[in-house]
């Protein structure tokens, strides 16, 4: 299991985190900064940034995590999790209710399963041998959003560009693509 630390690692409050679907664990970075008082653990998913695991299955990653938590000693946790991260935490409430002391979902609507009607579209992830191109896109991107303040802009950008890694000579998107297809897939059997 791959994983962060941040926060307090000695206080007795500790909260379990789990990012969305293609994201990584600095995703909680500056939620952890501003509530540093806690003990934050934050995992990445299965084939994301560099945590290479032969099962994806969400059931199989939920053991881990609950042997991740013994393995710490954590006894209670505050469960948090964004968008798939938010079905995961409630399939680990369902199957370790005794130690959760509560759920928090952002954006747990992963999707709608009337709107989905059954078909399922895999993605693939490109490869790009400039990371110029990437990096202009990013730049493009993130200033394009109103209202931030001039360290936000820089902070989203860092984190977006933190997102491809060079493989092979190209550079891909950190998420193996598998693992994201086979999370996405699953969620409709774990929703």
């Amino acid at each position: 299991m791959k994983y962060e630390l941040y926060g307090d690692q000695q206080s007795n409050i500790t909260i379990l985190a789990i990012p969305a679907l293609g994201e990584r664990t600095e995703f909680y970075r500056p939620l952890a900064k501003q509530l540093n008082e806690f003990r934050w653990i934050v995992c990445e998913l299965p084939g994301h940034n560099g945590y290479d695991t032969k099962d994806s299955s969400i059931i199989s990653y939920i053991h881990k995590l609950n042997h991740l938590l013994d393995s710490l000693a954590v006894t209670k946790v505050h469960l948090v999790g964004a968008s798939i991260g938010a079905t995961i935490i409630q399939a680990f409430y369902q199957q370790y209710a005794e130690v959760v002391q509560s759920l928090l979902l952002l954006d747990g609507g992963y999707y709608f399963l009337g709107d989905r009607q059954g078909s399922h579209e895999e993605i693939t992830l490109q490869t790009i041998d400039n990371f110029e191109e990437i990096k202009t896109a990013v730049h493009e991107f993130t200033y394009g959003i109103e209202g931030l303040n001039p360290k936000n802009y820089e902070q989203f950008e860092q984190y977006f560009l933190g997102n491809y890694i060079l493989d092979k000579g190209f550079y891909r998107h950190h998420c193996d693509v598998a693992s994201y297809n086979a999370l996405s897939q699953e969620v409709e059997t774990i929703n």
